[in-house]
């Protein structure tokens, strides 16, 4: 699923699932947790796949329920933020 990927994007693919699990957790503690075995240095393709597919489940199910909350009435007003970023 994710094609071929060099161990530099999935070192950085692997730091964005550990942010996925760990929100509040900061860069240098990503690498403590990497130093100290705690977490992998970097996920195979399958491990990667996975992952992507889970997140891509989880926001087509936000989604969804967010659908059906505007749906039955409980959501009355929407306000969307766009921001630019350059980098």
């Amino acid at each position: 699923m994710t094609g071929n990927i060099n161990r530099q994007q999935a070192s950085l693919l692997t730091k964005e699932m550990i942010k996925l699990r760990r929100p509040n957790v900061s860069n240098g503690e990503i690498k403590r947790l990497i130093r100290g075995g705690a977490e992998p240095k970097r996920y195979t393709s399958a491990q990667i796949s996975a992952g992507a597919m889970k997140s891509l489940k989880d926001s087509i199910a936000a989604g969804l329920s967010f659908l059906s909350s505007s749906l039955d009435g409980n959501v009355k007003e929407v306000s969307i933020y766009i921001v630019g970023l350059e980098s």
